[in-house]
């Protein structure tokens, strides 16, 4: 079930909406985990997806320069985080 919510590599094209997997800011459940930190990690991916859903529907809404601007705060290292990226393009 968990491998549902694994979507492909992230694409950096701002003009583009960013595809990115889950695992990187929630975990995979690969490993044991205690039934806390497996409902933590399921609310998390269930909150990038929300917000990822919700940010497709509208990305090209965006202007472009927002849109980068936007996806250079919220990405951790070379990953997206559809959560603060919502955040972003919802305070300006």
């Amino acid at each position: 079930m968990l491998s549902l919510f694994v979507i492909a590599p992230l694409m950096l094209n701002a003009q583009e909406f960013p595809i990115e997997s889950h695992v990187d800011a929630c975990g995979d459940g690969s490993q044991e985990m205690s039934d806390k930190e497996l409902s933590e990690m399921h609310a998390c991916t269930l909150r990038q997806r929300d917000a990822m859903g919700y940010l497709m529907d509208r990305w090209e809404g965006y202007s472009p320069e927002l849109r980068e601007a936007c996806l250079a705060r919220s990405q951790e290292g070379n990953k997206a985080d559809y959560v603060a990226l919502h955040e972003c393009l919802k305070d300006t």
